[in-house]
């Protein structure tokens, strides 16, 4: 990549990859956005934080959450890109980040739901016995096991010691009959 003068203009091999980082991420919304059909569809689909997105939502006008939020593993601290070359992650992956969310998710997600919606999110399964009274407490009723979405390939937490994760638990909950 010494041909990029980006690349071949940093000072240290982190700013390089730091650098082919972004324009791997770049290239790839770019894929993404050129691959996707146009569709018209009476639906809209918000792509925003929650705490971005719960202050401007209106009390009933959502009909489904799907959400993935900080699960307070430190997963921005990672490093740039993991070993299958996944994007780092952009956010605040500290504990405290992570009840927030799920809070938020819990007892906004409620709020600006319709009087029927549903709610999807990702989370840690050991987390799971915390998260249902979270989201029963707010209202929801609470799917009494997690979903559980198979990747297909995760990856190797520790890679000399045991299996990968190739998994994640989905909290999935119902407002309204």
């Amino acid at each position: 990549n010494l041909d990029r003068p980006a690349v071949r203009n940093a000072k240290t091999k982190a700013e390089a990859l730091k650098i082919l980082n972004k324009e791997m991420e770049r290239d790839f919304e770019t894929e993404l956005r050129r691959r996707q059909p146009e569709r018209k569809s009476p639906h809209i689909l918000w792509n925003l934080s929650a705490k971005e997105a719960m202050g401007k939502l209106n009390t009933g006008s959502i009909s489904c959450i799907v959400s993935d939020p900080p699960w307070g593993k430190g997963a921005d601290k990672f490093g740039l890109a993991d070993s299958y070359g996944q994007l780092a992650h952009k956010y605040k992956d500290d504990w405290a980040s992570a009840v927030e969310h799920y809070t938020l998710l819990a007892v906004e997600g409620f709020r600006v739901c319709l009087t029927q919606a549903h709610l999807y999110v990702l989370c840690e399964i050991n987390l799971w016995h915390m998260l249902v009274p979270t989201f029963a407490d707010a209202g929801w009723d609470v799917w009494p096991r997690p979903l559980i979405w198979s990747k297909g390939r995760g990856h190797l937490p520790k890679p000399d010691l045991g299996p990968s994760y190739d998994y994640e638990a989905i909290l999935f909950a119902n407002k309204g009959m």
